[in-house]
C-alpha cells in the first residue's frame, strides 16, 4: 500500500497549479541591471502584492504552487537573474548583494501599485533578507523566508558535505568551459540534489518532484555565472542581515531540513526585531514543494500582520476569514501549528 502523502494530494495540488497557471500573465521588466522575465498570477490590481525569489538552479516553476493557494493575492515571481528566461547580471556580480541591487530595482517596479510582501526561497531567502535589509524604508511591508539558510551553508553542512559540493565545483571550474557547463547541466547531478533534499515517503510526489527539477533545473545561462552564483548560495545566510530588518518577518521551515539545524534558525529568528518561526514536522529542503498550502498561510499571515487586507482563499474557491489591520484573522484548518521542539 502507498504510504500516503501527510501533507495533502498531488493530484489536488495539480489541479490548483493548473488552474493558477491558466490565469498568469508574463512581461519582461527592462531593469538596468539585467533584462528580468516576470510571471504574475492572481487578480491584477486587487489584493496585496507578494514578491517571491526562488532558490538557486531554480526559475518561477518552483513557487508556483505556494502561488496556487493564494488565488486572492496578486503574486509576482521573476527568474533571478542567470536563471531561467532571465538574463545574468550586467554587472556580472552574481554576488548576495548584486542580486539585492537587482531585487531593489524589481521591488521599484511593484511598490508603486502599493504595499509589497518580499518572500524568499532557500538561496531566494538570503536574497530577500540583503534586499529588505537595503532597501528604502517602506519599500517592502512584511518578509517571508521559506526554509531560510540561516547560517552559512559551509559552516553548518557536514565537512565531507561542503568538501565534495565545493569541490565538484570547483572541478567544473577547472574543466574547458563547455565540458564544464555540459557537467554542471548532466541530468545525475539534478537527480542527487533533488534525492538529497526530498523527504515526502509518497512515490508519486517524489516522482512529480524529480520532473519539475529535471525540467527547470538546469535552465542557468552560462557554466561561469553558476558558479558565481554557487558560491554565494554556499557562503550567504539569512543571519547576516536580520538585525537590520525592521518589518514583520516570518522564517518557515521543515524540521528536518539539513541545510537549516533547527539551532541556527531559532538563533536566527532572535536577530530581527520582529520575527516569528514556524517548523513543519516530517518535510525538510522543499517545503514549498510538499507543503505549500502550510507555506501559502504563512504568506497570508505575514500579509495580515502588515495590515494587508486579503482573503486566503483555496484554489477550489473557498475561503478563509478576511485579515486587516490589527493583526492576521484566523486560517481555518491551514493556519501553521504552534512551534515546538
Amino acid at each position: 500500500m502507498t504510504p500516503p502523502d501527510p501533507h495533502g494530494t498531488l493530484e489536488r495540488r495539480l489541479d490548483a497549479l493548473a488552474m493558477v497557471r491558466s490565469g498568469s500573465g508574463h512581461e519582461v521588466l527592462p531593469l538596468t541591471s539585467a533584462a528580468t522575465h516576470v510571471w504574475s498570477y492572481g487578480p491584477a490590481g486587487a489584493g496585496p502584492t507578494v514578491l517571491m525569489l526562488h532558490g538557486f538552479r531554480g526559475d518561477h516553476h518552483g513557487l508556483e504552487l505556494p502561488a496556487a493557494f493564494l488565488p486572492n493575492y496578486r503574486i509576482v515571481i521573476p527568474d533571478l537573474p542567470g536563471f531561467g528566461a532571465s538574463e545574468p547580471l550586467r554587472t556580472g556580480d552574481h554576488s548576495v548583494l548584486g542580486y539585492a541591487r537587482w531585487a531593489r530595482e524589481v521591488l521599484d517596479v511593484y511598490t508603486r501599485a502599493g504595499d509589497v510582501v518580499l518572500v524568499g526561497h532557500s538561496f531566494g531567502s538570503v536574497i530577500a533578507a540583503a534586499t529588505a535589509a537595503t532597501a528604502p524604508m517602506d519599500a517592502v511591508v512584511g518578509v517571508v523566508l521559506i526554509s531560510p539558510i540561516p547560517a552559512p551553508v559551509r559552516r553548518v553542512q557536514p565537512r565531507s558535505a561542503t568538501v565534495w559540493a565545493d569541490g565538484f565545483h570547483r572541478w567544473a571550474g577547472r574543466l574547458p568551459e563547455r565540458l564544464g557547463d555540459r557537467l554542471l547541466r548532466h541530468p545525475l547531478v539534478t537527480r542527487v540534489s533533488t534525492t538529497l533534499t526530498l523527504t515526502t515517503p509518497d512515490p508519486a510526489v517524489r516522482r512529480w518532484i524529480h520532473r519539475e527539477h529535471r525540467r527547470h533545473f538546469s535552465s542557468f545561462a552560462s557554466r561561469d555565472m553558476l558558479l558565481e552564483a554557487y558560491d554565494a548560495a554556499a557562503g550567504g545566510s539569512v543571519d547576516a542581515y536580520a538585525e537590520r530588518i525592521d518589518v514583520p518577518t516570518r522564517l518557515i521551515a521543515g524540521r528536518i531540513d539539513r541545510l537549516a539545524p533547527i539551532a541556527e534558525l531559532h538563533r536566527t529568528a532572535a536577530l530581527f526585531e520582529d520575527a516569528e518561526l514556524t517548523l513543519v514536522d516530517g518535510v525538510g529542503h522543499l517545503l514549498h514543494y510538499e507543503a505549500p498550502e502550510r507555506v501559502a498561510a504563512v504568506i497570508h499571515h505575514a500579509a495580515g500582520r502588515a495590515g494587508l487586507s486579503a482573503t486566503l482563499g483555496t484554489a477550489a474557491g473557498g475561503a478563509a476569514p478576511a485579515s486587516g489591520r490589527g493583526g492576521a484573522a484566523p486560517l481555518s484548518g491551514l493556519a501553521p501549528k504552534p512551534m515546538s521542539e
